[in-house]
């Protein structure tokens, strides 16, 4: 894995509100009918995207693209990688970065659904003794793809939301956080393949 590290407009990112290669299977013809040839390869892409992920809780993600514009310096990342520009958001969300259903229903949800998610636990963990809490939130770009389609980048914001842990007795708080990197892939073999990932901000 290679890093590289840029600037990147953190501040409207967190307004708007993770290394193996694994296969990933094509989809049946019928599920690809009504799909352009893009949104096609960007529901590939996640198959290997999700994949890295730890299975998702509640609120993990949102229920829209994130559009959050990339600076200059991100996007000569992004350029050297696949040579192209951001394309319009054509696919639908949860069906594009779920396909297979790996995440249920609860794991998406928009950012007031998040606030009432996050004010209920932390309700449930001041009146435990769990010994700690985390919420986090995943915000997703639609994939850019090269030409040929062979190489694409996600642009992934992880975020930490609210932290919370106890020590001797009292409750304390993690500070909030952000990670934003463009993650590669690769197409080999009719089969999306994770390649390397460059940390574009992190705060």
């Amino acid at each position: 894995m290679t890093a590289t590290f840029v600037r990147v407009s953190l501040a409207a990112t967190a307004a708007a509100c993770a290394v193996s290669c694994l296969p990933v299977r094509a989809l049946a013809p019928q599920a690809q009918t009504n799909l352009s040839s893009s949104d096609r390869e960007a529901r590939e892409v996640f198959r290997a995207v999700i994949a890295k992920e730890a299975a998702p809780g509640r609120c993990r993600y949102g229920t829209d693209w994130d559009r959050t514009m990339l600076d200059a310096d991100s996007m000569r990342i992004v350029r050297a990688e696949v040579g192209g520009t951001s394309p319009p958001a054509t696919g639908e969300f949860r069906a594009t970065v779920n396909p297979d259903h790996r995440a249920d229903a609860t794991a998406f949800c928009t950012d007031a659904e998040l606030g009432s998610y996050t004010a209920e636990r932390i309700a449930e963990f001041e009146a435990g003794s769990e010994p700690n809490m985390q919420i986090d939130r995943r915000l997703f770009h639609y994939p850019i793809f090269n030409q040929s389609r062979t190489k694409a980048v996600v642009v992934v914001t992880h975020l930490a939301l609210d932290g919370r842990f106890r020590s001797s007795g009292r409750i304390g708080r993690h500070p909030a956080g952000l990670v934003v990197a463009a993650q590669v892939y690769r197409n080999v073999g009719g089969s999306w393949r994770f390649l390397r990932s460059h940390l574009l901000g992190i705060s």
